[in-house]
């Protein structure tokens, strides 16, 4: 009997134990991810910030009255973002290298269980319906996205996505089909299928809807 008893007491520390290791390894997961998270919203802010400051450039090379100083302090704030942006994706790749098992473990499942992802699945079953849907909605999808999928969304904001084209590309990583889609976004079939392909080319050099899905599901494991 004491035997017994000592048999279950190094049990219970033992699951203690690894109740707590599982715990510390959740919390390092969470900040590293949050950490992540925050510079891919950094990078898209950098990007966009430098595709205005190119476009007031390109602007004011075409005014007549622009003067050589502005245009120098302007290029050389362009350098300089450019440098943000190079400085950023170095971090972003070494975190990738360090805690790629972090980033990656079960992100599309925990993805899925997430309660815009549920939504979005209770709203198309048993089939999909055309409904209004608020901007919030999908805020809250596509940041939810940022949070768990962080390398699909830096291709987003990478390659300047339209909100039609993100919102297309996640309903495919949640597992529906074209046809879904298409009723689901109240959009034709036909236009759906020329957006994933577009989407497929874009982000793979694929120019076809076929092989999307795995190519998304890729990106994002």
């Amino acid at each position: 009997a004491p035997q017994t008893g000592s048999a279950n007491g190094q049990d219970i520390l033992l699951t203690v134990f690894l109740s707590y290791r599982h715990h510390l390894r959740q919390k390092e997961t969470e900040r590293v991810r949050a950490d992540y998270s925050e510079l891919c919203r950094q990078y898209g802010m950098l990007k966009s910030e430098r595709e205005s400051l190119h476009l007031s450039l390109s602007e004011l090379r075409q005014s007549t009255n622009s003067q050589d100083k502005t245009l120098k302090e302007l290029n050389s704030i362009i350098r300089n973002k450019d440098v943000e942006i190079e400085s950023l994706t170095e971090k972003m790749e070494s975190m990738r290298n360090i805690y790629s098992g972090y980033l990656s473990h079960h992100k599309i499942l925990e993805f899925n269980n997430c309660d815009s992802v549920k939504a979005v699945i209770s709203r198309s079953s048993p089939y999909p319906q055309r409904i209004v849907i608020s901007d919030l909605f999908w805020d809250q999808l596509l940041n939810d996205v940022r949070i768990y999928l962080p390398d699909l969304y830096l291709a987003f904001t990478s390659h300047d996505f339209s909100r039609q084209r993100m919102i297309i590309s996640v309903l495919i990583v949640i597992g529906l089909k074209g046809k879904e889609i298409s009723q689901f976004l109240g959009s034709s079939l036909q236009n759906i299928s020329k957006q994933e392909a577009c989407i497929n080319d874009i982000l793979f050099h694929e120019a076809t809807s076929r092989t999307l899905k795995s190519n998304l599901l890729d990106l994002c494991s």
